[in-house]
């Protein structure tokens, strides 16, 4: 069953982004990621030019968005279509697997590149 599609092949002559030190791939070009986030870190809201097609492999954590906070666990997968969004884990953290698709947008990319910060006396 199809989950979620794109409807362009990339672009051949795309710039290639491999120098880019956060990995976000050039309009068309791919990552395919595999992030462990530590017990108890939240990775700050941020909005990327990328399609992410992630899946949920240990652990859990929530999905932040805007106007809601969505919980997955272990096989829970979701697309995240350059929404506005943010990671926090729990005690046990995360491990989840993630392929994101590059495309041009109009808008400046907001992330903050500093990555996931510890929160005290979360347990």
């Amino acid at each position: 069953c199809g989950l979620w599609y794109t409807e362009a092949p990339p672009d051949p002559n795309a710039p290639d982004r491999a120098a880019d030190p956060i990995g976000l791939p050039a309009p068309g070009h791919t990552r395919w990621l595999l992030s462990v986030i530590g017990p108890n870190m939240d990775w700050p809201p941020h909005r990327t030019n990328t399609i992410d097609y992630g899946c949920i492999i240990t652990g859990a954590c929530d999905l932040v968005l805007d106007d809601d906070v969505v919980h997955l666990g272990p096989g829970d997968c979701v697309v995240i279509n350059g929404a506005n969004h943010g990671w926090r884990t729990g005690p046990e953290g995360c491990t989840m697997s993630t392929i994101v698709i590059g495309y041009a947008d109009t808008e400046p990319v907001t992330l903050d590149a500093t990555g996931p910060t510890a929160v005290e006396g979360r347990a």
